[in-house]
């Protein structure tokens, strides 16, 4: 995966999930005894079937009044159609300026939809210092 480019995925359109059919950053919940890390890899190998090699702790924000979001980064070389998606509808790697606009093209679904407030936070949090480190 180019340095360039940020994977996310479109979120299925399902009525239970929070922002359905929104581009996301791959994330979720710890379970047990995990520490962010492990929360991490376990959900990259459950929601693509890949396991990074390594992951850059960039910090941690709060969302939402009292929801904290530790973010991490990683790379990988492999085609984005590499990839096996098993949660969402699609995934896409996008520029710095895409995810900024906050609106994103689908190619599957050939139009486009927004981003979620959280990733959006996120990003714009992280944005320096994911540029900085490069």
């Amino acid at each position: 995966m180019n340095k360039n480019r940020y994977l996310m995925q479109l979120r299925d359109l399902k009525p239970n999930i929070v922002f359905p059919q929104h581009w996301g950053f791959f994330a979720g919940h710890w379970k047990n005894n995990e520490t962010a890390e492990d929360a991490m890899i376990r959900e990259l190998i459950e929601e693509l079937r890949w396991r990074p090699k390594s992951l850059t702790y960039l910090g941690n924000i709060i969302v939402e009044g009292n929801r904290r979001i530790h973010v991490h980064e990683c790379y990988s070389n492999k085609n984005i159609y590499s990839f096996d998606l098993q949660e969402g509808q699609e995934i896409g790697a996008f520029t710095k300026e895409e995810i900024s606009s906050k609106n994103l093209f689908s190619k599957k679904l050939m139009k486009r939809f927004p981003v979620t407030p959280i990733s959006a936070e996120v990003f714009k949090c992280f944005i320096e210092k994911i540029t900085n480190t490069r």
